[in-house]
């Protein structure tokens, strides 16, 4: 391969007159949303390095700060609690989230040539993902941009005659554009996200619970709990920023987004299921589940921005409509019972910079006027300090408050969850080590959670609270790099379970050839402590509490190894390399007399991928 592509790389330039190379990473630049409105010029680049590139799936880009179902695009929480950012309601189907482009993290370009990007990954179990941008200004003063994301992955648990009967079907489409003004006092960003995930729900692997353990080599030989059931998760949005120059140093600013988001369940036979009791939640089971909810947001935000030398100030009013209409399979439409709210919020907040941007200071604040709830969040940054702090009461997502199902059904008045959060951090070199220690702390009052009977449940009485103390540290020895991340948590309840220790050590031998070859090999291990996980209800989307199994408690390790020729990366991938070296430890404290290695457990009843091999390139051309 690399015999291929160095004398395409050695020939494949592009030229000017002076027949020096012109277009490459420095002739693309990118925004995001925020720049924009902090009134930021500054264009971002492409990464051109070479850093992290062995991680591939967004789980494993986030450190496994996830909990997902062990296989490439499935349902997934945060294993922390995780602050608001809206006081506006929400209707709580976030199980997916995680492979959504969010609208804050769109790039908006400007490119001096075409602009095109195309990733790769695959591995041998069946799973891929592939992403191809293309970026091109169609004048100087206006970019468009397409962005399109595809995730798939195969059954692992009775993956079926052929191995290859798929999991999991996902989009993610995003078509953007970027526009300024001649005069500069004009400028407008929107795009168009298009979501669609798909799921065949398994309901996890079916053992006998009296030997907890299964040879993990053996998974694809059990058979899963549900065979015929499916979830979806479809999400349009429009999405549009504008800002007009009014005077010098005053804008005015306007925010429109339009979504519509559908979410649904079927499991057309509950009788052909292999467990009969995984529905034991519902006291009198049908012949089939199934339903389907539709809900639409239209929401208009209007503001003005003034900035003088380190100062910018805003202050904005917002308008949400949001409805959401509710089927089961035993109705023929929607239900009359439609959930309707307007919600007005006022807001605003304050930048200050001063010395050179070396003491920098964050607020913002938004009040839902009609709905109660309020948000206040602020940060400072003092050269290698960092300090943040969030206060916050917001309303229960709109799953805790309606559901309706055949025997399987609520309709809660929760009260708000209040928030208080505080973190920090501190960068310090000392000679070659580069260290960040780092810590949080948060209370949550009103708690909301799905209880071990899968119903939605508020902690009333007490407070739980949260702390997590962390270090980073890196530092090299000639082209040795050691990276380690260490984190403690503890949690006041139950109700709130995370792993006490959580690890990620990465080692590598870096290498350049001739400035045209970067080379990196290593191992990259991840390390929770054995926890009480949340299990996976299906039906709708969310995790609930149980008691009965303990995940992880098991080192995770990846060798790699990853090179870069001009522009092009690949990364070589065995994961979960020392599957079936070590025995987990035994997380039922039962005696079990075998040498057999164990499966790693990353949701109840879900076990990870078994060892796996994986390629991934990234292939980005300027012409």
């Amino acid at each position: 391969m690399l015999a291929f592509l160095l004398p395409h790389f050695a020939s494949a330039q592009i030229l000017d007159d002076s027949t020096r190379q012109v277009y490459s990473y420095k002739s693309v630049g990118y925004r995001v949303e925020r720049q924009l409105f902090s009134n930021d010029t500054t264009y971002n680049l492409p990464d051109s390095t070479l850093g992290y590139f062995q991680r591939m799936s967004p789980n494993e880009k986030a450190v496994y700060k996830y909990q997902d179902l062990g296989n490439i695009g499935t349902a997934a929480r945060s294993i922390d609690f995780e602050a608001p950012e809206s006081v506006g309601i929400q209707f709580g189907f976030d199980a997916f989230e995680l492979y959504r482009l969010k609208k804050e993290e769109v790039k908006y370009y400007n490119t001096r040539s075409p602009y095109t990007r195309m990733e790769y990954q695959q591995t041998n179990r069946g799973g891929a993902y592939f992403d191809f941008v293309h970026s091109q200004n169609v004048t100087k003063d206006l970019n468009l941009t397409l962005d399109v994301n595809r995730t798939a992955s195969s059954k692992q648990i009775n993956p079926g005659t052929n191995r290859e009967e798929r999991l999991l079907n996902g989009w993610n489409v995003i078509f953007s554009t970027n526009f300024v003004s001649k005069n500069k006092k004009y400028n407008a960003v929107a795009h168009l996200n298009h979501f669609n995930f798909q799921q065949i729900e398994q309901g996890g692997i079916l053992y006998d619970r009296d030997q907890f353990y299964f040879p993990i080599d053996s998974v694809t030989l059990f058979s899963d709990k549900i065979s015929i059931a499916k979830s979806r998760t479809f999400k349009n949005t429009l999405y549009a920023y504008q800002q007009l120059k009014l005077a010098n140093g005053f804008d005015a600013f306007h925010q429109l987004e339009l979504r519509n988001d559908s979410f649904g369940f079927i499991d057309g036979n509950v009788a052909s299921n292999s467990d009969p009791d995984f529905y034991n939640f519902i006291p009198v089971r049908p012949d089939t589940i199934s339903w389907r909810s539709r809900n639409l947001v239209a929401q208009n935000t209007f503001g003005l921005k003034g900035y003088y030398k380190g100062f910018l100030a805003n202050a904005y009013a917002k308008h949400r409509f949001v409805t959401s209409n509710f089927r089961d399979s035993t109705t023929l439409g929607y239900d009359d019972n439609i959930y309707k709210v307007n919600e007005f919020l006022i807001g605003g907040g304050i930048k200050a910079s001063f010395r050179d941007s070396l003491f920098v200071l964050n607020a913002n604040t938004e009040i839902n006027v009609n709905q109660g709830g309020f948000l206040l969040n602020g940060n400072l940054s003092f050269k290698n300090f960092r300090l943040s702090a969030v206060i916050a009461s917001t309303l229960p997502n709109l799953i805790f408050q309606r559901f309706q199902l055949p025997n399987y059904a609520w309709n809660n008045k929760f009260l708000n969850q209040n928030i208080t959060e505080f973190s920090g951090s501190y960068n310090l070199t000392i000679n070659r080590f580069q260290l960040r220690p780092y810590a949080k702390y948060q209370l949550i009052d009103n708690y909301l959670y799905f209880g071990e009977n899968a119903l939605p449940t508020q902690q009333i009485s007490g407070t739980l609270s949260i702390l997590s103390l962390g270090l980073q540290g890196r530092f090299n020895l000639g082209d040795f790099y050691f990276d380690n991340n260490l984190k403690v948590n503890a949690s006041s309840s139950s109700v709130f379970p995370i792993p006490t220790v959580e690890n990620n050590f990465l080692v590598y031998f870096k290498f350049n050839y001739a400035k045209a070859l970067d080379l990196q090999v290593g191992l990259d291990n991840f390390y929770k402590s054995s926890y009480n996980a949340p299990a996976y209800n299906p039906i709708i989307q969310q995790f609930y509490l149980q008691n009965s199994t303990a995940v992880w408690g098991y080192n995770l390790t990846d060798a790699f190894v990853s090179f870069m020729v001009r522009k092009v990366k690949l990364s070589l991938k065995f994961s979960h390399v020392n599957a079936g070296v070590f025995p987990r430890v035994n997380v039922l404290d039962k005696d079990v007399n075998t040498k057999t290695a164990k499966a790693l457990i990353l949701t109840p009843d879900y076990p990870a991928l078994r060892r796996s091999f994986n390629i991934h390139v990234l292939w980005p051309l300027f012409d």
